[in-house]
């Protein structure tokens, strides 16, 4: 009785996959010898990679969508526990209108997208003056906050009030004892 033994090195491949095998001649490095090598491909190529690829990318849009949308809520957030709703903005400066050392107090506030500024001299409170901006527009115009600073823009040796919101900038000049809007300089 002889049986026939295949070689340790020899290893042979059996497709389960596909009826169709393909033979290459590849050679055991350990035995030297030139004895070919059956070796299963199969012929098929399987789809499913394109199926997964679609799906990832689908996964990072929602995760990049879902993102942005944190951002935005907790932007908006910050934004109500800094400036509140309506957005409103209160700074002190000494702009030459007081009527004492106390300097003048100032609020600017967004009511529904429009900019209000309240002037409330310093010394004398019962005498405010109220400076009414533009309308805001867009999205959302009623949540951008509205803030002031103090500089002297036209070397006139008076601090004019400049008023920001979103990337733009308005600036009242200091006149006379008020502020004179930017379309009436």
């Amino acid at each position: 009785m002889s049986s026939t033994i295949a070689p340790k090195s020899v290893v042979r491949y059996r497709p389960y996959r596909s009826s169709t095998v393909v033979t290459e001649e590849l050679y055991d490095a350990g035995n030297r010898s030139r004895r070919p090598v059956t070796a299963a491909h199969p012929t098929k190529r399987s789809g499913h990679y394109l199926f997964f690829m679609v799906l990832g990318m689908a996964g990072m849009l929602l995760c990049v969508w879902l993102g942005q949308s944190l951002f935005a809520w907790i932007s908006v957030g910050l934004d109500d526990f800094h400036y509140g709703r309506p957005r409103t903005f209160h700074i002190d400066a000494t702009v030459g209108h007081e009527a004492g050392t106390t300097p003048s107090h100032f609020i600017a506030m967004n009511l529904q997208g429009r900019i209000h500024i309240v002037e409330l001299p310093g010394g004398d409170a019962s005498k405010p003056h109220v400076y009414v901006g533009p309308q805001l527009l867009g999205p959302d115009a009623a949540l951008v906050p509205i803030t002031l600073r103090f500089n002297d823009t036209n070397n006139d040796g008076q601090p004019d009030m400049i008023v920001q919101f979103r990337n733009s900038q308005l600036i009242y000049l200091n006149v006379k004892g008020t502020f004179q809007p930017p379309d009436n300089h």
